[in-house]
């Protein structure tokens, strides 16, 4: 008697699986709302204020509404007010500073606790006053005088809804497991239409991502040795250098470059790019597209991007700077502000026009 091998039913099982996983309703968008960031990153927290305005019910958040969220979460010993992080500790030095500076009247005490929160909340607040500012119509918010609180507005424009998507894809730990994916694609889609309208005319683009692409598929060592003729390169590693299932993408995303005129000699220009929505780890990840990780040799090393839904720009004196300046590397980031301007100039904004669903059902949610 021949024993039937039980590889069909198991495929059956899981198909039927997946079927019912298909049909389950979906789970709400957000989680974790009470929970601020765990850094002190200026960006982070402006982050978190804007999504807590976002699901208010009166589609508001204050200096006080934020002041209170961290009281009540250091009551509860689940965030200390170690949660100011390096803000509070600047505050401290410069009132050591101040002190200093003044005649030996014993007047030299630091700020207390509460004032050192005040300051610190009028700081981010002052900080999505600069927002406000880069992004101009681009922003759906609103400060109200003396930037005591914001208000969210209802999208009015394709970048707006651009802006309201990047925000959720920045804020990916506040968002359900299961739902995240709707927002990383969404984000990847995003940078692709950004990477080839940078491309001059004639250039190739693709999509090197294992899901998506359409060129690249296989194993990672197939991709890459297909991507090392594309760009008349030599992969400089062997199949045995890889593991025996790996189809992923090996940290790169999207590749482009120029045949110049196809004829088959060494040396053209190359572009690669990866996409990332990490909140906090992306200065790690904005060299996985160069030529340092990857090990392809050409004749002319490519221009390396990352793209990051955080907004990462900062007033200086003289203008504008990166926030965590010493971690940018040697790559071209394109952040939320040059993913939206550029989204203006080669009209992908108009893709957003109507929120998608993801966006739709943030706008409408509200935490009681």
């Amino acid at each position: 008697m021949t024993r039937s091998r039980p590889v069909a039913s198991k495929r059956l099982a899981k198909s039927a699986a997946g079927k019912r996983k298909d049909r389950a309703p979906k789970r709400p968008i957000f989680q974790s709302l009470s929970h601020p960031p765990k850094s002190s990153d200026a960006y982070l927290w402006c982050d978190y204020i804007e999504i807590r305005c976002l699901v208010h019910p009166d589609r508001k958040f204050s200096r006080s509404n934020l002041i209170e969220c961290v009281d009540e979460l250091a009551a509860l010993d689940i965030r200390p007010d170690a949660s100011l992080g390096d803000d509070s500790e600047a505050l401290d030095e410069e009132a050591e500073l101040d002190a200093e500076e003044q005649d030996d009247d014993g007047d030299d005490e630091v700020l207390p606790d509460g004032d050192r929160k005040e300051a610190w909340a009028a700081g981010l607040f002052g900080r999505l006053e600069v927002r406000a500012k880069v992004f101009g119509d681009a922003y759906p918010f609103a400060l109200a005088p003396g930037a005591q609180e914001i208000r969210f507005k209802n999208p009015g424009s394709g970048a707006q809804s651009l802006y309201v998507q990047l925000l959720l894809s920045a804020c990916l730990r506040l968002i359900e497991k299961s739902r995240r994916h709707e927002l990383t694609e969404d984000f990847e889609r995003i940078a692709e239409s950004i990477f080839k309208g940078l491309m001059p005319a004639g250039w190739e683009v693709h999509q090197f991502g294992a899901k998506a692409s359409t060129r690249y598929s296989g194993h990672l060592f197939k991709r890459l040795t297909k991507l090392a003729e594309d760009w008349r390169g030599t992969l400089r590693l062997q199949r045995r250098h890889f593991k025996t299932r790996n189809s992923g993408d090996g940290g790169l995303d999207l590749v482009a470059w120029h045949p110049l005129g196809s004829d088959g000699r060494v040396g053209i220009p190359i572009a690669a790019a990866q996409c990332g929505c990490t909140a906090e780890e992306w200065s790690l990840k904005q060299l996985e597209a160069s030529p340092s990780k990857l090990n392809i040799e050409v004749q002319h090393k490519w221009a390396t991007y990352y793209f990051m839904p955080q907004d990462l720009i900062e007033a200086v004196a003289e203008g504008y700077d990166w926030q965590r300046r010493p971690d940018i590397a040697a790559s071209i980031v394109i952040d939320r502000l040059r993913i939206i301007r550029l989204a203006v100039q080669f009209g992908a904004d108009l893709n957003y026009r109507v929120l998608s669903p993801a966006a739709s059902e943030a706008c409408a949610f509200k935490l009681v």
